[in-house]
Order: C-alpha cells, then sequence, then structure tokens
C-alpha cells in the first residue's frame, strides 16, 4: 500500500517483518500513526520494523528500527542501525527501490550532482 509519505514492504528477514520505504520529505512523526494503523490492518502482531529513512538523512544514516507491540510503535525506542547489522536483502530492495524511484529526489533540496553520487552509491548496494 502507497501513501503519499511511505509504503511498507514485507519482508522475509527474521528479525524485520516490515520494510519501511519514505517516499516524501515529511517527518516521520508526521506519519507514524498511519504506519500504525495500517500496520494493524495487516494483523501485525509485534515485532521490529526496519525504516529506510534516506529522503530525510543522508546514504550514512538512513536505516533505523523501532519496535511495535501489536498496536502501536514504541517510538521512544526509535534507534539508529549500521548498515552492516542489515540483512543484505533488506538493503538490496530498499536500494532498488530508490534507484527505480529517483524522481523522489527531485526537489529544491538535492543537486543534480548530488542525486548522481547517491544513485552512483545506490546501485553499489545492489
Amino acid at each position: 500500500m502507497r501513501t503519499s509519505d511511505y509504503i511498507l514492504k514485507k519482508t522475509a528477514d527474521n528479525k524485520y517483518s516490515y520494510l519501511l520505504l519514505t517516499t516524501s520529505m515529511s517527518r516521520l512523526d508526521d506519519y507514524i500513526y498511519d504506519v500504525e494503523i495500517e500496520l494493524l490492518s495487516k494483523k501485525v502482531s509485534e515485532g521490529f520494523i526496519i525504516f529506510d529513512l534516506l529522503l530525510n538523512n543522508n546514504i550514512q544514516d538512513r536505516f533505523y528500527q523501532c519496535f511495535f507491540n501489536g498496536k502501536r510503535f514504541e517510538i521512544n525506542k526509535l534507534t539508529k542501525i549500521d548498515s552492516k547489522e542489515i540483512n543484505i536483502k533488506i538493503i538490496r530492495t530498499s536500494s532498488c527501490f530508490y534507484v527505480k524511484n529517483m524522481d523522489l529526489f527531485d526537489s529544491l533540496f538535492f543537486t543534480n550532482d548530488f542525486k548522481v553520487d547517491l544513485r552512483k552509491k545506490l546501485i553499489e548496494l545492489l
């Protein structure tokens, strides 16, 4: 399901049941309630969700995790994850999504040089 701020993708990972990909420059706290509602509708009981906040952060500061307790996120426990600790399939899924959707970076905030460099770094992760 795609909203204007994010996409949720089911993973086959043992630790993370879903991957959240940002699709806007909105802050996470602006749409976290919508994510909780969507997870409830998918009958996710509890578990860690991994967030790729690439549109809000940089390539070195993109992955975060948060525990979903079956009703809401324990947002005070949102923590940054080192990419070395993440299953390569999740990184590839995420990087592939952003390579295919580089238009998400078409804004006044991103220069063409930045976008070219970012695309190159994402392709290296595939």
